[in-house]
């Protein structure tokens, strides 16, 4: 018996020490413009949202919205999963999820992408930290720069 208490506050230490941290972008606006690139709206639309198709390679990432016209493609995207499930004393935990909406804008000639990761908390023990997310928003506009530039349209 006195070792399952020992064991039992050993548990509670433990998990009192895990605690969270709060990642927050409000400061952090990310906006890529691209110019002088070769193609009319509709070409590059079609660039933005095969782009859009390729990257959101997650059943969780999805396109929002969608408006040819208007050159506007808006989805939200699974930057990072933080795997967390376990049953614990307090419940079972599960994955943290961290979301960012895209936002791409087109015109004959220019692309505009915007990235806003929304805020999200982690335990201290497994961290995706501020700098990780900022990490992948800039593999993303490199890779959206990329396709947007030298990508070929197929019809």
């Amino acid at each position: 018996m006195r070792k399952f208490f020992y064991a039992l506050a050993v548990a509670v230490i433990f998990t009192s020490c895990l605690g969270y941290k709060t990642v927050t972008f409000t400061d952090d606006e990310f906006v890529k413009i691209h110019e002088n690139l070769d193609g009319t709206q509709d070409e590059l639309f079609l660039k933005a949202n095969e782009w859009m198709v390729n990257v959101f390679n997650s059943a969780k990432s999805v396109v929002q919205h969608s408006d040819k016209q208007e050159g506007v493609i808006i989805g939200k995207y699974l930057m990072h999963t933080i795997p967390t499930s376990n049953t614990g004393m307090y419940g079972t935990y599960d994955d943290i999820d961290v979301f960012a909406v895209i936002d791409i804008r087109v015109r004959d000639g220019k692309a505009r992408l915007q990235i806003k990761p929304n805020e999200y908390s982690h335990p201290n023990m497994l961290p995706y930290t501020k700098q990780d997310a900022l990490d992948e928003m800039n593999r993303l506009a490199v890779s959206f720069e990329d396709k947007i530039r030298t990508g070929k349209v197929d019809f």
